[in-house]
């Protein structure tokens, strides 16, 4: 049998050769995949760039073609890159910004110069160019209008020129008058220096005649009022004497040394019942004022103890009349037209003198003292009278208050102190007693608290 002999092969060179030749072409394949795709999104990227800066309808429009010619013969001229449509576009902004502005600077501020400069020309919106345009029109007019203002002007410094020559012969016409008239003046002032003179000596002499005419004057008027005078002491001394008279003749006609005699101040006119008012017959013109108090006495007159029906308290006060209220009136004895009043304090013709003397006990607080008999000179006082310090023949009326008690003597080894409390008070029982005394010897009358209260009108009153 016949024996097959192998050949031994090589190593498979081609096959080695054919993976390597794959292999690169795998990687290029990849490599150029990779690259289309980095392409494809720099192309998009590009392209959407593109869009941003130019649209289809800008791409139509004549001035951005005029400006793409422009950038492509620019860069075919060998050019820089600036030399591109945004690049020109940007150099126009750049040169329309220098010219609204005036200086180098951003369109952003570029835009708020040009906004507030609109702002300020009311708000207007028609664009920097329409209102650079208005405004010259607008100095345009100015100018024109200056123009018609200085000639007038002119015409008016003319006017104004002539107006000043007229007023300044005006000034030397009047300068010629006002020498003249000096010259007068001064002729005159001669005359009335003379005039002044015999004037003055005139005087002097009028003055002496006047001064001892008054000097004259003056003494009969002196001797006048010292008569005046004269005649008012012996009219009050004769009052006196009538009054001490009228006095002795009562108590020779029976009634008492002391006995007061009042006489009727008024009477009630009228009396409006539901208002608690009534109405007197005297009034300012006999010194009644507002406040004033009147006791009410009946048709028969005053009696002995002084007491009314009635008091009344003035509130209104017209030349003869007097508006009262009533106070105090009697339920069963009320006050009518008619009725007289009376104030012992008071007087229509003359002042009536008043001694006050002792402490009164006004309000019942059984204690008298010196401050009640103060409130008893007020009372007098307000209501018309005088006050005196001591009784004489002027006096009209005693006003007693309650009689000091006698102090009764220390011991002998007492102190000083003491004995001098004691002379005081002895002292002061002494005035009371010997005033008392003097009054009932001089026929004054007297007049205990209650009775000076009820003649004044100021005694309160119960309602019966």
């Amino acid at each position: 049998m016949a024996r097959v002999v192998q050949r031994r092969s090589g190593p498979p060179y081609l096959l080695i050769v054919f993976v390597f030749l794959f292999l690169i072409a795998t990687t290029l394949a990849v490599l150029f995949y990779m690259e289309s795709d980095k392409s494809k999104k720099m192309f998009a990227e590009a392209q959407e760039d593109r869009d941003l800066l130019v649209s289809n309808i800008d791409r139509k429009d004549g001035g951005f073609l005029k400006l793409l010619e422009q950038a492509r013969k620019g860069q075919g001229a060998g050019r820089s890159q600036s030399a591109t449509v945004v690049g020109f576009q940007r150099n126009r902004i750049q040169k329309l910004v220098q010219e609204i502005t005036g200086e180098k600077t951003t369109y952003d501020s570029a835009v708020k110069m040009s906004a507030a400069a609109l702002d300020k020309v009311k708000g207007s919106r028609v664009g920097l160019a329409r209102q650079v345009e208005a405004l010259l029109a607008e100095r345009s007019d100015l100018k024109a209008q200056i123009k018609a203002l200085t000639g007038e002007v002119a015409s008016r410094n003319t006017a104004l020129a002539n107006r000043d020559k007229r007023i300044s012969d005006l000034i030397d016409e009047h300068k010629t008058t006002i020498q003249a008239m000096d010259k007068k003046i001064a002729d005159l002032d001669g005359k009335f220096k003379d005039r002044e003179k015999a004037h003055a000596a005139a005087m002097d002499s009028a003055r002496d005649a006047f001064r001892k005419a008054q000097e004259e004057r003056e003494k009969q008027i002196a001797q006048l009022v010292q008569k005046i005078e004269d005649l008012k002491r012996d009219t009050i001394a004769k009052d006196s004497i009538i009054e001490k008279l009228r006095r002795e003749l009562a108590r020779k006609q029976g009634k008492d040394g002391n006995e007061v005699v009042a006489t009727p101040d008024g009477k009630v006119i009228r009396v409006l019942e539901n208002q608690g008012l009534c109405y007197i017959s005297i009034g300012k013109n006999d010194k009644v004022i507002e406040g004033l108090p009147f006791t009410v006495y009946g048709p028969s007159g005053i009696p002995k103890d002084g007491k009314g029906k009635a008091n009344l308290i003035v509130r209104r006060v017209s030349p003869n009349t007097a508006e009262c209220k009533i106070l105090d009136q009697e339920a069963t004895n009320p006050v009518v037209a008619g009725d007289l009043i009376s104030n012992l304090a008071f007087s229509r013709k003359r002042t009536n003198s008043f001694v006050v003397e002792g402490n009164f006990d006004l309000y019942g607080m059984g204690v008298p003292t010196a401050a009640g008999a103060e409130e008893v000179k007020v009372l007098i006082r307000r209501f018309g009278g005088k006050i005196m310090d001591a009784l004489d023949v002027q006096t009209d009326y005693l006003v007693l208050g309650e009689e000091p008690a006698r102090p009764r003597k220390p011991r002998e080894e007492a102190p000083q102190p003491v004995w001098k409390v004691y002379r005081e008070q002895l002292k002061t029982y002494d005035r009371y007693r010997r005033i008392e005394a003097l009054a009932t010897s001089m026929n004054i009358p007297v007049l205990n608290t209650n009775r000076f209260l009820a003649m004044v009108g100021s005694a309160p009153r119960t309602s019966q």
